[in-house]
């Protein structure tokens, strides 16, 4: 066949569409919507995304739990799994994908029953433990992301030369702006905004508080 999995199926914004199709469909499942009783969607969406889209070839990087992680405590059983399976190829066949790609991307799939699967039962509709740890929703991931890592980026940029600029262009006023992160040489003075009093150039100010705007 040409081509990878990840072509044939469309790329991403048509294993973004499936994807979001099979998680309506297994959270409206009785047999297994009670173990998304405190799951984030939009995280599962993003996830299952970026792991279909890895697993077939695509350019996406998956970088959630791994499997045994992410369902621990979950107490998954066999036949719950075997439910989420179902439910994939019902929405496969919705939007009539292929036999050969249905079963390349099962192929993908049935490895990951040895990581998730908990309870050897065929049993389902079981309920969610209360032992289980959800993932932060994807928000909260990206705010603390983001507050590991802008400080550290404050700090080196306060410690970067300040660029210099042809004399002629001072004169005349053309001063043109350093990378983002220097400290400013324009005729204005740059502003505090609260990282242990290093200054900052507009234009880091304004993305620092954009940032942080629902701290």
């Amino acid at each position: 066949m040409d081509g990878s999995l990840y072509e044939r199926l469309g790329g991403t914004d048509a294993i973004t569409a499936v994807v979001r199709a099979i998680v309506d469909r297994q959270m409206k499942d009785d047999r297994i919507d009670r173990k998304f009783a405190r799951t984030n969607v939009d995280r599962v969406i993003k996830e299952f995304v970026d792991l279909f889209c890895q697993a077939t070839g695509g350019p996406c990087v998956y970088t959630g739990r791994d499997m045994t992680e992410a369902h621990h405590d979950m107490s998954v059983t066999n036949g719950e799994f075997q439910a989420f399976v179902e439910d994939v190829v019902a929405v496969l066949d919705d939007f009539k994908v292929g036999k050969a790609e249905q079963e390349e991307l099962l192929n993908i799939l049935a490895p990951l029953q040895g990581e998730i699967v908990e309870v050897d039962s065929g049993q389902v509709g079981t309920p969610l433990p209360s032992a289980f740890i959800p993932a932060p929703p994807l928000l909260a991931t990206m705010r603390h992301r983001v507050r590991a890592y802008l400080p550290v980026r404050v700090a080196r940029s306060a410690c970067l030369p300040k660029p210099r600029v042809p004399f002629g262009l001072a004169l005349r006023g053309r001063v043109p702006r350093g990378p983002p992160g220097w400290h400013s040489i324009r005729p204005r003075k740059a502003r505090r905004v609260g990282f242990d009093g290093l200054r900052l150039t507009h234009a880091s100010q304004r993305t620092a508080v954009g940032l942080l705007r629902d701290n």
